[in-house]
């Protein structure tokens, strides 16, 4: 099978022709069509007939007539049902001709314009006219994990808008099994390349790529590395990742297909088994060491195991320990690290640093750390840092502790050089500028700068906390709630759900999470939100919930914003019964808080703090 090279190369989205498919063949056509035609059409040319005969029977005035009559109008009915048959056939024939006549299996030639393809797959396009197709399995793409509706050595395709429950429809795409350096086993005769595009391996014809477009380049070469200008491999190579971009590397058997220093290197359990090897430059992250002009560079994860390839660089690109690198972001100059080093994130940016080993130590003050703590377990290698406590800010000097990474469950840091850590701190006011790289601004290193204003860069401090911390969380109404990072939370709120406090007139105080808060207790926080409907009913009546807009144009019915007094909730308690308007209460409180006669029953299955007062 030898796929549109558009498709293949530059990603182009595939087309399609939705019809209903199904896995019952219709028997229907112009002749079946033009038949009925005919049958309908006699029967009711006679019948018209007989009444026109009868009719005119009738004006002449006698039983002869009357016979005459009905013999005409038979033979004008079947004449002029005849005539309309035909003509109701045709039409109809010609109507139904893009009914699908008998079902398409997967991976057979189908019609992109009338897609019969089997329950479950799609016919796409496989030339730029978009008159040939063939069906393709349907496929699903999460939002996290791996696609889901393919078999080994298919690649599950993107062709559609992500859905509201996060799933990307998408099409098995089936490899070709091609092998590197055995190109004809799989592709025939001609001139092709083996290209790999994830889990498959696909066979290029050379000569349609460059009529695409495509220069054929030689090994060590760039590919596919310009869209106004875009390379392919000849054959007999691979266009494989020297960690920013492709090149073209030499296809083998085993290391002694390879230059002196390069590495055979199978990549046959990436594509399921297929036989996938090619020549790189291998370094070892434990102990990078690519030459005085080289850099070792990650570039995959195989088997679970994370390796770099060498890079060879100008002098002017490469950076020493302690200096600024990149090795990820295109669209700024690369900096690469000098022979062993890796380029590693500090909090603020990515520096270098030196590789660490039972043979080579870290400087003072530094600690090795291992990578697969903090990254994982594929990254087996270790490097030099100066750890230190993004909570308690224990650099010296005024240098501030960045927070960098998590290991063993609990927040790390690393001591930044080159940035000092501010003044202010939980809830005070500050500015953090477009440019400044930190999340601090002129805030304490261990807070986040929220901005509130993006033309100025104003906003307010707010505290990082965590387990057995959360007496960092020093503002009124505050907690320390859970944040996106493992072991590292943010001391939050700025009312109280209960009172509304906190809040401007006009203004509700609605639930948002609940943490411990500087005493140790769990409490709720809230969030101020407008709320001109505040008050409208009383306790116990009905209500209406509002719609919470969260942004990107979306919103929610909020049980906590209602037309209520303050410190209530709009929640139902009876089926088949409208909400009504019920008064919050803590249910961590150490004494009752509701009114005379009602206790502090819980409701929100999730929620431990906010309960209502009911009988």
């Amino acid at each position: 099978m030898k796929l549109n090279i558009s498709m293949l190369l530059l990603v182009c989205s595939l087309a399609f022709v939705a019809c209903d498919s199904s896995d019952e063949p219709s028997t229907a056509g112009t002749e079946a069509g033009a038949t009925a035609g005919d049958t309908a059409g006699d029967a009711a040319g006679d019948n018209a007939g007989d009444d026109a005969g009868d009719d005119a029977g009738d004006d002449a005035g006698d039983d002869a007539g009357d016979d005459a009559g009905d013999d005409a109008g038979d033979d004008a009915g079947d004449t002029a049902g005849d005539t309309a048959g035909d003509t109701a056939g045709d039409d109809a024939g010609t109507m139904m001709a893009n009914v699908c006549t008998e079902v398409v299996e997967v991976g057979a030639s189908c019609d992109p314009s009338n897609d019969c393809c089997a329950r479950g797959s799609e016919c796409a396009a496989t030339n730029d006219e978009g008159t040939e197709g063939q069906c393709y399995r349907g496929c699903e793409i999460p939002e996290e994990g791996d696609s889901v509706g393919c078999e080994a050595r298919e690649l599950c395709f993107e062709v559609g808008e992500v859905g509201e429950d996060g799933i990307t429809p998408g099409l098995c795409i089936p490899g070709d099994d091609c092998e590197p350096g055995n190109e004809s086993l799989a592709c025939g005769e001609g001139d092709f390349v083996c290209n790999r595009r994830s889990n498959i391996s696909q066979c290029i014809d050379l000569a349609e790529a460059e009529t695409e477009g495509f220069t054929v380049v030689g090994e060590g070469e760039a590919c596919l590395s310009s869209d106004t200008d875009p390379t392919i491999c000849e054959s007999g190579l691979v266009c494989e990742s020297n960690g920013t971009g492709g090149v073209c590397r030499r296809a083998c058997s085993d290391d002694s297909s390879c230059e002196e220093g390069d590495t055979c290197l199978d990549y046959s359990n990436a594509v399921d088994g297929v036989n996938y090897k090619f020549c790189a430059p291998v370094c070892d992250l434990a102990n990078p060491d690519c030459g005085e002009n080289g850099a070792c560079v990650i570039t995959d994860i195989l088997d679970d195991v994370a390796y770099g390839t060498c890079r060879e660089v100008p002098a002017e690109d490469l950076a020493a320990a302690g200096d600024a690198c990149n090795i990820f972001d295109s669209d700024q100059a690369l900096k690469f690290c000098s022979a062993g080093n890796s380029c590693e994130f500090n909090g603020v940016d990515y520096s270098c640093v030196s590789v660490c080993n039972d043979m080579i130590m870290c400087g003072e003050g530094e600690t090795c750390v291992d990578a697969t703590e903090r990254y994982n377990e594929s990254f087996q290698y270790n490097f030099c840092t100066t750890p230190c406590d993004p909570l308690a800010q224990d650099c010296a000097d005024g240098v501030a502790c960045a927070f960098s990474g998590v290991i063993d469950d609990a927040p790390t840091g690393t001591c930044v050089a080159d940035y000092t850590s501010g003044a202010g701190q939980n809830t005070d006011d500050c500015t953090r500028s477009a440019t400044d790289p930190t999340y601090w601004g002129d805030c304490a290193a261990n807070n986040v700068c929220f901005i509130d204003d993006e033309a100025t860069g104003a906003g307010s401090c707010g505290s990082f906390c965590g387990e057995g911390r959360s007496d960092l969380c020093t503002g009124e109404n505050q907690a320390c709630v859970d944040s996106a990072i493992d072991g590292l939370g943010l001391c939050s709120g700025a009312c109280n759900i209960y009172s509304d406090v906190g809040c401007e007139m006009g203004e509700s105080c609605l639930f948002s999470n609940e943490g411990n808060n500087a005493a140790g207790d769990l409490a709720a926080t809230g969030f101020c939100e407008e709320n001109p409907n505040k008050g409208q009913v009383g306790t116990e009546e009905a209500c209406v919930m509002g719609m919470l807009d969260i942004g990107d144009g979306e919103s929610f019915e909020y049980p906590f914003l209602n037309n209520c007094p303050e410190g209530h909730v709009c929640i139902g308690v009876a089926q088949g019964q409208p909400p009504i308007c019920l008064q919050m209460c803590d249910q961590a409180a150490a004494e009752n808080t509701c009114p005379a006669g009602l206790t502090c029953q819980g409701l929100f299955q999730s929620i431990e703090t906010v309960g209502v007062c009911f009988q």
